[in-house]
C-alpha cells in the first residue's frame, strides 16, 4: 500500500452500495501506534520525542538516543531532525495531511505526563 501510496483511501461498507457513508480512513505505515513508530520510519528518532520516557515508570528508549527536553539552544536541531521524519512518512501518503500520534492508549495518566510532552511540543 505505501509504495503504491494508498494508506488513505474511502471505506466502503457492504450494505453501502452508493458510498453515502464513505468514512475516510488512514493506516499507520510502520510497526505500531506508540510515539517511536508515529513519526516517521525511523524509531531511534521518534523516540526521542516521547518525553514521557524521561519520566518514572516509563523505559527508557531502546536505540539508546532519549529524548532531551527542547530549549531555546536545541530548538532548531531538535524540530529539523522532526521534520525530516515528517516528510518521510509524508512521502508514502497522496494528501496533504499525516497523523502523528504524540501517545499510545497507555499514556496520559498524569499532568506531569501530559505537560512533559505539550511544553516541548509547544
Amino acid at each position: 500500500l505505501a509504495s503504491k501510496k494508498q494508506l488513505e483511501f474511502f471505506w466502503r461498507q457492504t450494505w453501502d452500495e452508493k458510498g453515502y457513508h464513505d468514512i475516510f480512513t488512514h493506516v499507520m505505515p510502520f510497526y505500531s501506534y506508540d510515539v517511536p513508530h508515529t513519526c516517521g520510519p525511523d524509531p531511534s528518532v521518534c523516540c526521542q520525542f516521547d518525553f514521557a520516557r524521561k519520566m518514572s515508570p516509563f523505559e527508557t528508549c531502546p536505540w539508546h538516543k532519549n529524548p532531551k527536553t527542547v530549549t531555546p539552544d536545541n530548538v532548531h536541531e531538535r524540530a529539523t531532525l522532526l521534520l525530516d521524519q515528517y516528510k518521510k512518512k509524508a512521502a508514502l501518503y497522496r494528501s496533504n495531511t499525516i497523523i502523528a500520534p504524540l501517545g499510545d492508549d497507555f499514556r496520559y495518566r498524569t499532568a506531569e505526563e501530559a505537560e512533559a510532552q505539550f511544553s516541548n511540543y509547544q
